[in-house]
């Protein structure tokens, strides 16, 4: 094994494998999804500490928000994957 970290993102798997977008768009894109899947867990964990505390309500709001983030992502990555 090389010293090369074997977890990439699969958007940095994309831009390998699709030279087409400019290493200005990529950074933004992946900055896009990494900040959305970062969300995603922050309102995850959110929810988490409402449930435990006996707020069912604001803990659902929050799940559902954290679903938001992860679809947010998830059009990042099929943009990426679907491209011509």
């Amino acid at each position: 094994m090389t010293g090369k970290n074997i977890h990439t993102t699969i958007v940095e798997q994309v831009f390998k494998a699709n030279m087409q977008l400019s290493p200005a768009l990529f950074d933004l894109l992946n900055k896009q999804y990494n900040q959305e899947a970062q969300n995603a867990r922050v309102y995850e964990a959110l929810s988490s500490l409402l449930d435990n505390i006996f707020l069912p309500g604001l803990a659902d709001h929050m799940s559902k928000q954290a679903e938001g983030e992860r679809q947010h992502a998830e059009r990042v990555r099929a943009y990426l994957l679907n491209r011509n």
